[in-house]
């Protein structure tokens, strides 16, 4: 078959790669899944391509073929021999054509076009240098880097000419701006910027459509503060022109959002064969569904790391407050007694307005599926014990009982241990990255686990063991909750203060209460924490028997402000609270046997302050 018959430029300006919408937190499982081996692709695998259908393409460096896995099958579904031909790069347009840079000897190498069909092939360009990096933009011209002649060139496949264009480097060897270092990985994005991993430079550079001095946008010599590469050899683009980066060296894979870098797999800190570590990472592509896929050439493996979930899509509801919004004092009793039992213990709202409260004294779990007060529950469940609970986007329902954390299935069917513990949860919390916390309140400690990885590995987050009040004890933990950038958040009981650990760090600050340093609100056995959508605190203060908030203008009572007692606009010893997705507040009110609904009555964001808001914080 003569290869100009299957050959068919793409005209529909159509990418053929993925770019998934990403949040700026999104995670992906740490512990990757081996998508394929070396005894089905050979050893030091480097080129990898997926497109728009999830078809997966592989070819090695060791070995003279290309598999195709066609939406993500298994076993692979097409296999085209290459003869003598073995590979280093590749990329498929959206109608099927491949182009791969191939060695054909030790000083002598080519980008060809190959059929899906056959292992006919065409010759695009002959090099003097191993091509890393291949790309079709949608005007389709095709962009191929040059290893060792330090340049990415192009040239049109709409024409017969063998003419190339250089788009980046001189040739020659530098760290200028107009210079590249042994280029590796390419992008062109739909403005036709060009992105390079630069990779003796240890930086991504950026060069704008016409322009040949080149922007350094990730690495070494960036103008701001990004990451530390250390020889990257790959760079993608996401579906807002965030960069995914290949960091080679340095064994992992990092991630750009709207807060900067970080990393997102292999995070470890070192290289090895495990599956939540890498070695020596040449190549990454996305599948459709935001997965992402690695090619890890020393362990001779493909890895398919698993998006988990977006960092906006929590459980539960975190609205978004004007400085002076307000709240309805009087409350409309949503459980009595009657309905709930004596003494309820938590609750929790979802964002589809789903209400969990549980009893550890009826040992019961009742869910509504609406937030109407005294209506009937949907659903009843019996338990040993039931404390805490914390339900996850897909439903499941995290609880702790005595000695014991399970979780229920989102049928209500399956009873899973999560985890065993000398003393009880007082108060669980799963964090966007899937780490489960539980507060122990009598030993005076936050642990963590991971519900992906090790079941029996336990981390201490906070607190020592011992009680204390000194920046890194506690005395009595109760709720705590974990934002989106994982800094953790305690109500300490026992020290009357919340207390504020940042990612990672085991001394913590304290924003309200005992122990400040600023002057914030006096707290007695603080005993809920929540945060809204500005990352304003809203205090479930137990002993004073009130809801307290923080805004711009500080701290003030918002709830229970008329001192302790059952009528409408009083509490008795609040355990816990919540938002629905309205803004409302639900208060456990313990002490009064019921759990109340206070309306929010304002949520004007005028800038002048009202009259009973300054009144209010001068009484606090």
């Amino acid at each position: 078959m003569n290869s100009s018959q299957w050959r068919i430029i793409n005209t529909t300006n159509e990418i053929s790669y993925n770019q998934p919408k990403l949040d700026p937190l999104t995670v992906w499982n740490p512990n990757g899944i081996t998508f394929t081996n070396s005894s089905i692709i050979g050893t030091l695998p480097f080129a990898l391509f997926i497109d728009r259908n999830n078809t997966i393409y592989v070819a090695d460096r060791n070995v003279n073929f290309i598999r195709i896995w066609i939406n993500e099958s298994i076993t692979p579904t097409v296999t085209i021999n290459t003869n003598s031909f073995s590979h280093s790069s590749i990329f498929v347009t959206s109608n099927g054509d491949m182009y791969t840079g191939n060695t054909i000897t030790n000083s002598f190498f080519q980008i060809r076009r190959w059929s899906m069909s056959s292992n006919e092939s065409a010759v695009i360009a002959t090099l003097n240098s191993h091509s890393y990096g291949i790309f079709v933009d949608l005007n389709n011209t095709i962009y191929f880097s040059i290893r060792d002649q330090h340049e990415v060139v192009a040239r049109s496949l709409m024409n017969t000419s063998n003419i190339l264009t250089i788009v980046a480097g001189t040739g020659c060897a530098g760290d200028t701006p107009d210079k590249l270092a042994r280029p590796y990985g390419i992008f062109v994005d739909t403005n036709f910027d060009l992105y390079v991993a630069d990779t003796s430079n240890n930086r991504i550079q950026l060069f704008r459509t016409g322009s040949t001095n080149g922007l350094t946008v990730a690495g070494n010599q960036s103008i701001n503060v990004t990451i530390t590469l250390n020889y990257p050899t790959s760079v993608i683009v996401d579906g807002d022109n965030y960069l995914f980066i290949v960091d080679n060296y340095n064994h992992r894979i990092v991630g750009q959002g709207s807060f900067g870098f970080r990393c997102v797999i292999g995070c470890s800190g070192s290289f090895g064969s495990a599956s939540n570590t890498l070695d020596k990472p040449t190549n990454i592509a996305f599948d459709s569904f935001g997965n992402l896929y690695v090619a890890d050439e020393n362990n001779n493996r493909i890895q398919k790391f698993v998006r988990l979930h977006n960092s906006n899509i929590v459980s539960y509801n975190q609205p978004i407050f004007c400085a002076n919004a307000s709240w309805d004092p009087n409350g409309i009793t949503f459980a009595d007694s009657n309905t709930s039992g004596l003494h309820p213990w938590d609750i929790f709202i979802t964002t589809n307005d789903f209400v969990y409260l549980s009893n550890f004294n009826t040992k019961k779990l009742m869910i509504w599926s609406n937030t109407n007060p005294m209506s009937t529950p949907t659903i009843s469940i019996d338990f040993t014990d039931a404390y805490s609970i914390f339900v996850t986007q897909n439903n499941s329902i995290y609880y702790s009982s005595t000695n014991r954390t399970g979780q229920l299935s989102s049928h209500l069917t399956n009873d899973t241990l999560v985890m065993n513990t000398c003393t009880i949860c007082v108060a669980n919390f799963i964090d966007i990255q899937n780490n489960f916390y539980c507060s122990m309140f009598w030993s005076h400690q936050v642990i963590r686990k991971s519900l992906t990885g090790d079941f029996n590995s336990i981390e201490i987050v906070a607190g020592t063991g011992f009680n204390g009040s000194t920046s890194y004890m506690l005395n009595g933990p109760v709720d705590i909750f974990v934002d989106t950038t994982l800094d953790l958040y305690i109500a300490d009981y026992n020290n009357n203060r919340i207390q504020f650990f940042p990612q990672g760090q085991l001394n913590a600050t304290t924003l309200a209460g005992s122990t400040s340093i600023e002057t914030t609100i006096d707290l007695f056995h603080p005993a809920g924490v929540t945060l809204d959508a500005n990352k304003y605190l809203f205090i479930v203060d137990f002993g004073h028997n009130r809801i307290v908030a923080n805004g711009p203008y500080g701290f003030r009572c918002i709830i229970g402000c008329n001192g302790t007692g059952s009528a409408a606009n009083q509490l008795n010893t609040p355990r816990s609270m919540a938002f629905d997705t309205s803004g409302n507040i639900f208060v456990v009110d313990y002490g009064n046997n019921r759990t109340q609904k206070f309306l929010l009555a304002s949520n004007s964001c005028s800038k002048h302050i009202s009259l009973f808001i300054l009144l209010e914080r001068k009484t606090i």
